[in-house]
């Protein structure tokens, strides 16, 4: 039965056991795009048929979706094999489990737009449409069981055969690192600087976490040439680039957006890029697949792709060890170089 379970699931997602993949591992993966197909099934209706009505408009409350997930997720752990440190076995018992798990992926689903909440927590379809990231295509908006598609983490992708109805997703910044810089200095709105409260300044050429590389801002202890500073007394935000030149400062207050769109670390690997320090996250290749660990977040057009073609590796709702196949791998390279980042193996 359980052997049985594992092939049939295994040929619906087309996901295949990596050769230094242990069983525990395997199932893992496996349980996590399981539940995904699952949540879109949940939203249509009562089974995978359901799916075939494209007319079908169906807006079920998230609990909905979250409660009857839960009780799937839980006869997959049960029958498949599991390592409890992945699955954070801290609850009180296996329901608990089960129903963070499917909080987990349909959080990640609704955050890489793979599905939609709506008001009043419903949950939605997003409509079917193909993405372009290289050469290969991710689909959003359906459920496919074609031999071509595979599934990776909570999204499922093909190889690009044809162009037809692909599109490019829309970048609100489109600039690599190495430019990022030139389109700061030349294009924000700069006026005399006014620094009345206390701020921390972004330390460049830092190995730690960009959350961990702010130290107090001492004017007369900057060099010339553009900085990030923040205000001590925001939590979440008053964020302002400043030019230091000779004797000179000059402000750019940074729009609200970039904190929330974590647009913001943009900025801080350009700086890093700039001063000659590029940032480095960390790899383990495993010959068929390797893991990916980040050293700081990243924006959320980055993070986003990312996520979409990755399963979580130490735990289910790990977002800083990712999974990622050899065959879309370079996919995600090219996006951490063009940020600024340099990808160190170990």
């Amino acid at each position: 039965m359980k052997k049985e379970l594992q092939t049939k699931v295994a040929k619906d997602l087309n996901i295949n056991k990596f050769q230094n993949e242990t069983e525990n591992e395997y199932n893992q993966r496996l349980l996590y795009s399981a539940a995904s197909l699952w949540v879109k099934t949940l939203i249509h209706g009562s089974s995978v048929k359901d799916i075939k009505h494209e007319n079908m408009i169906v807006y079920p409350d998230i609990m909905y979706v979250q409660g009857h997930l839960s009780k799937v997720i839980k006869a997959y752990i049960r029958c498949l094999e599991m390592n409890l440190d992945w699955i954070e076995y801290q609850y009180s018992d296996i329901d608990e489990v089960a129903m963070d798990i499917a909080r987990t992926v349909m959080k990640e689903m609704i955050y890489t737009n793979n599905i939609a909440e709506i008001k009043s927590r419903k949950m939605a379809m997003v409509p079917l449409q193909y993405y372009s990231y290289n050469d290969w295509i991710q689909m959003r908006g359906a459920m496919n069981f074609d031999k071509e598609v595979i599934s990776l983490g909570v999204s499922q992708w093909m190889q690009a055969i044809s162009t037809k109805n692909v599109i490019e997703e829309q970048r609100v910044v489109n600039v690599k690192g190495n430019r990022y810089y030139e389109l700061i200095v030349k294009n924000f709105i700069w006026k005399k600087a006014s620094l009345k409260a206390s701020y921390k300044i972004f330390k460049e050429g830092s190995v730690k976490k960009y959350s961990k590389c702010w130290i107090p801002y001492v004017r007369e202890k900057v060099t010339d040439g553009i900085h990030i500073i923040k205000e001590v007394s925001e939590f979440n935000g008053g964020y302002i680039l400043v030019k230091h030149d000779d004797e000179n400062v000059q402000m750019s207050v940074l729009d609200p957006w970039y904190t929330e769109s974590y647009e913001i670390y943009r900025i801080l690997y350009a700086l890093n890029v700039h001063n000659g320090t590029r940032a480095q996250f960390k790899v383990k290749d495993k010959e068929e697949y390797k893991i990916l660990y980040y050293a700081s977040a990243l924006p959320a057009y980055e993070n986003k792709i990312i996520l979409s073609l990755s399963w979580p590796y130490s735990y289910y709702g790990d977002k800083y060890a990712r999974i990622i196949p050899n065959f879309i791998w370079h996919v995600a390279e090219g996006l951490l170089r063009d940020l600024g980042v340099d990808i160190i193996f170990f």
